[in-house]
């Protein structure tokens, strides 16, 4: 059987355990985070301005669509037409985003 001495000498040594690997650890958990913290604000900043390009790219959609929808109804007294170019214009954006991107081998990269 152990004693309530020895359980309280055990107590102790955790804690005096749990002490010196927390001086050691927050400092290093506190590095890393700060430096996960670097990285990530230098991707927001280099992703602002593919974020920016789509964005226009589609408010200027947003914007014409209508217009050829109409220019064509317009034109022939029906909306199928301007219907079939913005969805042919729908599914070749699709088509796009989805297409594989070429890499080139590069020497020494």
């Amino acid at each position: 059987m152990t004693s309530d001495a020895a359980v309280g000498t055990d107590d102790q040594l955790v804690k005096a355990g749990v002490h010196r690997a927390g001086r050691r650890l927050v400092p290093l958990l506190v590095l890393l985070y700060f430096v996960n913290y670097l990285d990530r604000v230098s991707i927001r900043a280099a992703a602002a301005a593919g974020i920016g390009l789509v964005n226009s790219l589609g408010n200027l959609s947003e914007f014409m669509a209508p217009y050829v929808t109409g220019a064509s109804s317009d034109a022939t007294g029906s909306n199928r037409l301007g219907l079939w170019i913005v969805g042919i214009c729908m599914v070749s954006a699709a088509v796009v985003t989805w297409m594989p991107r070429r890499t080139r081998n590069r020497p020494g990269a």
